[in-house]
């Protein structure tokens, strides 16, 4: 009987175990993204008008996703100049904290929308070191492990000394999740 016991409670024990392996915790399996992405950067006049795009950019960013469809980013972007005839900083430099919502997170296609603050660098005489407002919309498609996505994001600038530094990416992101 004893034995049975001892049986029974050690069956327990290893069901118990199992379960809380497979267990999926409130964030999801997948908390974490790291991704890398490549596109273009223009310039916002002072009057709002936008500017075709003469920058190469290049980003990558992290993101942690503490609930289902909300993920906090932390981004990296850099851009270089490709215009002669313009004056426009030659290196710019941006780094920023997001907040990003997902609109349908369950689904293998997903929209999102996000805001942030940031800091801008803009190399050039003189450098420019401003305050950004990142706003973005984009959409991913999610293949389990793997995401291929796009973005725009608008980035007004502050503390510019009154230079058209307000700037817009486009890029296209391949994020791996772990």
């Amino acid at each position: 009987m004893r034995a049975g016991i001892a049986l029974a409670i050690a069956g327990l024990g290893v069901c118990g175990s199992a379960q809380a392996q497979q267990a999926t915790p409130p964030w999801g399996t997948n908390a974490e993204t790291f991704e890398v992405g490549a596109g273009v950067l223009g310039f916002v006049g002072r009057g709002g008008d936008v500017h075709l795009p003469d920058s190469v950019a290049w980003s990558m960013r992290y993101a942690w996703t503490q609930a289902p469809g909300i993920a906090w980013e932390w981004t990296y972007v850099g851009a270089t100049t490709t215009a002669r005839s313009r004056k426009p900083p030659t290196l710019i430099t941006l780094a920023e904290a997001d907040l990003k919502l997902e609109m349908v997170p369950s689904a293998a296609v997903h929209p999102f929308v996000g805001a942030g603050l940031g800091f801008g660098g803009f190399s050039g005489a003189p450098y420019r070191a401003t305050m950004t407002v990142p706003a973005f919309a984009g959409i991913e498609l999610d293949f389990r492990d793997v995401l291929l996505g796009s973005r725009i994001t608008g980035r007004p600038t502050f503390f510019d000394g009154g230079l058209p530094l307000d700037t817009w990416t486009w890029t296209v992101d391949l994020a791996s999740k772990f």
